[in-house]
């Protein structure tokens, strides 16, 4: 009986683009979006603004969608960047997609602008979109979990290959000087997907993922936002807290682990964008 936790509380976040930042910022975008060096600026600028040394890129959640070929809209307002609407209508559709092209478009730029940041002396963070929540963006999501319920071929096959690309999108950025990797995947809340699936899913799909990633030769931090740690929790997942020595704002404490720590670490059951203190933090057991 896996053990049970109070269920991840997801809140608005406080500290990521806002309009009044964006009007302050204007000259950097869309420049900010495309090109490394103020892509790199706008996360350090950011970061300074909500007084951070973990400096997250990209800022949005679109990127890896916009290399499979969906529409992205937002460079020119001061929303930020988001899908223009669903990308495919059938599952079928993503047998056709091309692999993710790491060589060309915003994601390379987005390894130069880790680099970058490392280079100023800030602790570089990717931001990755998780499986369900780049499929959300790709289909309807209705979709989307009929064809996991029917475990449609076409959709592992699918999710199998994006798996791969960004085992490699996130070891170019680990060696490019990323710190952390930050896995957010809100649609696989406990509240949508309900137990069974969730533990599903994460049992089927995301360890066997996590346990790749963890076999990098590379270090470095991956944090799991709680709400797919929360599958992780129901899937019988172990956990250690780690206690600290003093009270600190989470994403400090997190800091702190990841230039200290040698070879991959899971740590979750927190948020990345919450301005709170933490006592402790809590390993993933890969």
């Amino acid at each position: 009986m896996p053990e049970i936790r109070e269920p991840f509380k997801c809140h608005i976040h406080k500290n990521i683009l806002t309009e009044d930042f964006c009007r302050e910022h204007k000259a950097l975008f869309p420049a900010a979006y495309t090109d490394a060096a103020p892509m790199a600026r706008l996360g350090i600028e950011l970061a300074q603004t909500i007084g951070s040394s973990l400096v997250m890129a990209p800022s949005d959640y679109a990127a890896e969608a916009e290399a499979y070929g969906a529409e992205v809209i937002g460079y020119n307002d001061i929303f930020g960047l988001r899908p223009a609407g669903t990308y495919l209508s059938t599952i079928e559709e993503l047998s056709a997609l091309p692999a993710m092209d790491l060589t060309q478009g915003r994601l390379p730029e987005i390894v130069k602008a880790i680099s970058l940041i490392d280079e100023a002396g800030y602790t570089p963070c990717l931001n990755i979109t998780g499986l369900f929540s780049l499929l959300e963006i790709l289909l309807p999501i209705d979709k989307v979990f009929a064809a996991w319920r029917k475990r449609s071929k076409v959709m592992l096959d699918f999710l199998s290959g994006y798996e791969k690309s960004l085992i490699e999108y996130i070891t170019l950025a680990l060696t490019a000087g990323a710190k952390v990797i930050s896995y957010s995947d809100p649609l696989t809340s406990l509240e949508i997907l309900g137990r069974k699936n969730g533990q599903q899913i994460a049992e089927e799909l995301l360890l066997p993922f996590f346990q790749e990633i963890s076999r990098l030769p590379n270090s470095g931090i991956i944090h799991v936002c709680g709400i797919s740690s929360d599958i992780l929790a129901i899937a019988d997942v172990k956990w250690l807290e780690i206690e600290l020595k003093t009270k600190k704002y989470y994403t400090e404490a997190i800091v702190e682990q990841a230039l200290s720590v040698q070879g991959i670490k899971f740590l979750g059951f927190g948020c990345l964008h919450h301005k709170r203190s933490a006592q402790k933090l809590t390993q993933i057991m890969i």
